[in-house]
């Protein structure tokens, strides 16, 4: 148990420093790691895969299931209740900033976040163990128990964040970018130009009534004659065809329609999983929809062996995005431009068609619709039980992470009594068993995973610190939104951990969510109100950034450096305080 007595102001102090020594060594070592290009960006994601995967769910079976029982499990209600208060009050503090101070138009959404997401795992992990384990706490026992504590917070993150689509916040700012705006002149200009192009449309309306009227006379008188020229000249038009130096050769041969001209660019076989299939099946599917639209403006200007081509042009374009890559693309890495030919004999998903179709095939009946090949074919809704079955099977298996399935685990073997008593030895039980060395049977399987989950944190600070360094902030610094950057600041690292201490004191004082004597449970409640965003914003505000717009990461990266900045004086003085009052 923890000691009752009061230490002295210079042991406070020197508590609240120490934590933050070790932290800033370890992190500044993964950055200097990094700035010397030892520490490279694929390094850096293989050890966030390592740390996710193993050493991770490591740390918290090893600490849970020697932690937790039956009477401080009753904790993880007060954790859950603090944790999510912590979120909303920060959201608050978002939307406030947002409205009261200027912030970048790409970043709206990313403020939010930013507030209401902190860094709930290497960094408050490592300041609460290095407290916990120096007197007047209870060192290695008051340590883990601290440590199963704070894997409560790291769930609650892991679920609000990603099986709650918490990350819709990150990718609005993509999905929903903010119309740009004009300047007065202009606007004053597009709004003097649509009253003059409605007034001009008014004047000019009997005058097409009556050109309407005269046209239709003219039309009833010359119907049969029309059709014998229309019939010469499909011959000619077909003569002319044939010619190889005639005009309608010519044009026949040119590349399609302008629909399709920003896909006439060098693509390999690396990125048709990556932009080139997006930009394929985007710019086909729009084709789709506005050209269906302006079919029939067209063809009062096209031949019929333009529109054909046309057409033909798009059910290729459909086919190549239907097809897989190695029908599409060489497989050795040549450049291949998209609709032009190569010196490769094409594959049947490739090949246009070589003959010509008669108009009467094309456009039967002299209809001019579409043929059937060319409408989209749309999948019938899905009812709304299986749309919500669906929806349950996909939040059930977001939540198989290896986090929380050690984390569920862990509690579950801590909470089982002769379950427990295969990992450690439980006191005041009769079932006990030892394996031949007098441990419990399981006793290596707590040690192997006390042995990984040592480097889960140490190998997180390294990542931070890379993280740190790889951040670019926009220059110059003065075109920075900094009133907005230091108020979120100001109100993640001085408001709300002043918010924290008094709203942990009244569950303390006035309800029996929080036991006085549970010194550990306090601080970790109260330290996890002061601790800056969390850099996994960084690579998902990355990962959500169009392949072709720009990312709002440096946007972000200068929110988190100052924050981090503040973070070392706040941490101090919220330890220091914090000490002083619960012992």
């Amino acid at each position: 148990m923890s000691s009752t007595a009061t230490p002295a102001i210079n042991t406070i102090i020197w508590l609240s420093v120490k934590p933050l020594i070790k932290l800033v060594i370890s992190a500044g070592a993964g950055f200097f790691l990094a700035r010397s290009g030892l520490f490279p960006t694929a390094g850096s994601r293989s050890a966030s895969q390592i740390i996710l995967n193993v050493t991770l769910p490591s740390l918290l079976f090893s600490k849970i299931i020697p932690s937790f029982n039956s009477e401080n499990v009753k904790a993880i209600g007060p954790i859950f209740l603090v944790g999510i208060v912590y979120m909303l009050v920060s959201a608050l503090f978002g939307v406030l900033i947002r409205i009261a101070l200027p912030t970048p138009r790409n970043f709206r959404w990313g403020l939010l976040a930013s507030a209401i997401w902190a860094n709930w795992g290497d960094v408050p992990t490592s300041i609460v163990q290095s407290v916990c384990l120096s007197a007047p706490f209870a060192g290695q026992a008051d340590a883990d128990l601290a440590v199963a504590y704070v894997s409560i917070f790291i769930l609650l993150f892991y679920l609000t964040l990603f099986p709650f689509r918490g990350t819709l916040l990150i990718q609005r700012d993509y999905t929903h970018p903010p119309k740009e705006v004009e300047d007065e002149e202009n606007v004053s200009k597009g709004r003097w130009s649509r009253v003059k192009a409605a007034s001009e449309h008014v004047r000019s309306l009997p005058g097409l009534v009556r050109r309407r009227k005269g046209g239709r006379e003219q039309a009833e008188e010359g119907e049969g004659t029309s059709k014998a020229e229309d019939g010469e000249k499909e011959g000619e038009t077909a003569a002319s065809a044939a010619e190889p130096g005639s005009a309608m050769h010519l044009r026949s041969t040119r590349s399609p329609p302008t629909t399709f001209s920003d896909l006439q660019r060098v693509t390999t076989s690396r990125s048709i999983g990556q932009a080139s299939v997006r930009e394929l099946a985007g710019t086909a599917a729009a084709a789709s929809v506005e050209d269906t639209a302006e079919e029939h403006q067209r063809r009062a200007s096209f031949g019929r062996g333009q529109l054909r081509m046309a057409l033909a042009e798009r059910e290729r374009l459909k086919t190549i995005v239907g097809s897989p890559a190695h029908s599409v693309f060489d497989d050795d890495g040549a450049d291949t431009a998209v609709g032009t030919s190569t010196d490769v004999p094409p594959s049947p998903s490739r090949k246009l068609p070589s003959n010509s179709l008669p108009p009467h095939q094309l456009f039967p009946n002299g209809s001019h619709e579409e043929p059937p090949f060319l409408e989209e074919e749309v999948a019938p809704p899905r009812p709304l039980p299986l749309r919500i079955l669906l929806g349950v099977k996909e939040f059930a298996l977001s939540l198989l992470t290896p986090p929380t399935i050690s984390l569920v685990t862990a509690l579950v073997c801590a909470l089982v009594t002769k379950l427990k008593a295969l990992f450690v030895f439980v006191d005041g039980s009769s079932f006990n068993p030892t394996a031949p060395d007098g441990d419990p049977p399981l006793a290596i399987i707590l040690d192997t995973a006390s042995f990984l989950g040592a480097a889960s944190v140490p190998l997180g600070l390294l990542v931070l610190g890379s993280a740190l360094a790889r951040m670019r902030l926009p220059r110059p610094l003065t075109k920075l939104p900094l009133a907005s950057i230091a108020s979120l600041a100001v109100c993640k690292l001085i408001v709300l951990p002043i918010v924290g201490f008094l709203m942990v004191q009244g569950l303390t004082s006035h309800t029996n969510l929080v036991d006085e004597e549970n010194r550990v449970l306090r601080f970790v409640l109260i330290y996890f109100s002061c601790v800056p965003t969390a850099t996994t914003q960084v690579a998902l505000a990355q990962i959500f950034a169009p392949e072709d717009g720009e990312s709002n990461s440096d946007t972000l990266a200068s929110y988190i450096v100052f924050q981090y900045i503040i973070f070392v004086f706040s941490s101090v003085v919220l330890t220091a305080v914090t000490l002083s009052n619960i012992f």
